[in-house]
């Protein structure tokens, strides 16, 4: 999934009764559905299912004349639940459908949603690049949204030059996720959309603006390597340069039971003897913990970072230089305060 920083959206969603933002002020084509179509290829010049893997993809993404927000239609989406989140996804045509910002420009995306399981779902500005060929850009800005069966309002905002850069994103889409969580990709879930508009303001002067790499005057990093089929490294181990500061070396952990380990997903330790030891013999100094409450065996903030502060001292390394992050190991949520205060607690009261 593309990404690199968090962007400093400001998201809501509330139940309303309202119309549709007008049609000349909307960045986006075929927001509100009323154009007909029999088959998904039909408008495939603003939306577009992706990451489907049944056959049925298409027949999941329909118009739905039943009970639209406005108008006479509104968007279908039965998603199959398969515990995959990118196996069921609307999306903004990235090639036909997608915003070219401008500097200085704030935008919100605002829609109408509603579900037959109530629950949250996820909605991403995602970028490209360049298209051809493509290149994946940054994510622009992500929420969660609570649903119910009733519609919803929602909205997203974002700001050219202060949450993102244009030269990183010229080519925003936004991507629509029916389900979250572990337990929620799981079921079968259908999502309906409609009156779906992006509008832009002036972002105001007093707003500071991220500072553009490309614009320092400063030479690039010496590489010291050359192009060529192959890569050969030497290390002279009896060379010393200079002094090295003790917590420059580490490594990150991604998540306590993700991948099968260092614990399973039953929460049983899973390293080997050999393993263990060949950490050990590494000394790591600084080390980062990352994803320990995204679907872990763990239920509580409070149980994983006791199983963390456990790891950190069976493998010798040190608590002072470590660094613990809660949130999912792809940086599309956000935790409460109150989950980071009761975190913060925690580890002050237990010396963690």
């Amino acid at each position: 999934m593309p990404g690199s920083w968090r962007a400093a959206a400001a998201a809501s969603c509330t139940l309303v009764a309202a119309v549709a933002a007008s049609a000349d002020t909307n960045l986006l084509r075929n927001g509100d559905f009323e154009r007909p179509f029999a088959k998904v290829a039909e408008i495939a010049d603003s939306w577009t299912p992706w990451g489907f893997d049944v056959p049925q993809a298409a027949e999941r993404m329909s118009r739905d004349t039943a009970n639209p927000h406005g108008g006479q239609a509104c968007l279908r989406f039965a998603r199959a639940g398969n515990g995959k989140a990118w196996a069921g996804v609307i999306v903004t045509s990235p090639f036909k459908n997608h915003l070219a910002p401008q500097q200085g420009s704030r935008y919100t995306l605002r829609f109408f949603a509603r579900t037959d399981r109530p629950g949250p779902m996820q909605v991403l500005a995602l970028s490209y690049r360049q298209l051809k060929p493509m290149e994946a850009g940054p994510q622009v800005a992500n929420a969660d949204f609570d649903l119910t069966t009733e519609w919803q309002e929602c909205s997203l905002s974002f700001t050219a030059g202060l949450d993102f850069l244009i030269g990183d994103a010229p080519h925003i889409y936004f991507a629509f996720f029916p389900a979250v969580g572990p337990e929620s990709l799981k079921l079968d879930k259908t999502l309906w959309l409609d009156d779906v508009s992006l509008t832009t303001e002036p972002a105001g002067p007093e707003l500071a603006g991220l500072v553009d790499p490309a614009s320092l005057d400063l030479a690039p990093v010496p590489l010291r390597m050359k192009p060529g089929p192959a890569l050969e490294l030497t290390v002279k181990v009896k060379k010393k340069l200079r002094p090295v500061a003790p917590t420059i070396g580490g490594s990150s952990i991604s998540g306590l039971a993700r991948w099968g380990g260092p614990f399973s997903a039953q929460g049983d330790y899973t390293l080997a003897p050999g393993a263990e030891q060949a950490v050990r013999e590494m000394r790591l100094p600084l080390t980062r913990l990352y994803g320990l409450v995204d679907g872990e065996p763990f239920p509580t903030v409070e149980t994983a970072l006791d199983k963390a502060a456990w790891l950190l001292e069976k493998l010798e390394i040190p608590r002072d230089t470590s660094m613990i992050e809660l949130e999912d190991v792809f940086a599309n949520s956000k935790l409460p305060p109150a989950d980071w205060g009761r975190a913060a607690a925690h580890s002050a009261k237990h010396g963690l």
